[in-house]
């Protein structure tokens, strides 16, 4: 996944590039932590921690969309509905649905201060997970080091 990070004047709205869907897969299962995907982007790390909680839901005011940090395979899955995920901020969950490849870019776009936004490019597609069934999952042990 190629990230970018870009600062220019300010927009109104949450901007999803593209729409066009290749193919439906069959019904996967995906575990992991919701988060917000702009943080995610810029700095995976830091947006699965419980302290950056308090961010996440600043940038959910802002517009930007929560997505499931897949455990297996580390990519995020954005739900369909865009609103089943709301209750479950910073929360581990299993999810089950079918999952399409959406093959355009994704750019999420949020203000930043009163004259400037955030934009964060997504190229190589993106995945979308219509959401049958959800399951709130006790939180992933902490590492030992």
């Amino acid at each position: 996944m190629k990230r970018a990070v870009y600062a220019s004047t300010i927009v109104a709205t949450l901007g999803l590039i593209g729409g066009l869907t290749l193919r439906a897969s069959d019904k996967m299962t995906i575990r992991g932590q919701v988060i917000d995907a702009a943080c995610f982007m810029i700095h995976p790390d830091a947006a699965e921690k419980v302290s950056h909680k308090d961010c996440a839901e600043a940038c959910l005011k802002r517009g930007v969309p929560l997505a499931i940090a897949n455990e297996s395979d580390g990519k995020l899955y954005f739900p369909a509905d865009r609103t089943s995920l709301r209750a479950l901020l910073g929360q581990r969950v299993e999810v089950v649905g079918p999952v399409e490849l959406k093959k355009e870019p994704m750019a999420l776009t949020m203000p930043v201060g009163d004259t400037n936004q955030m934009s964060v490019r997504v190229d190589g597609g993106y995945h979308v997970v219509t959401v049958e069934k959800m399951t709130k999952l006790a939180a992933k042990p902490a590492k030992k080091h």
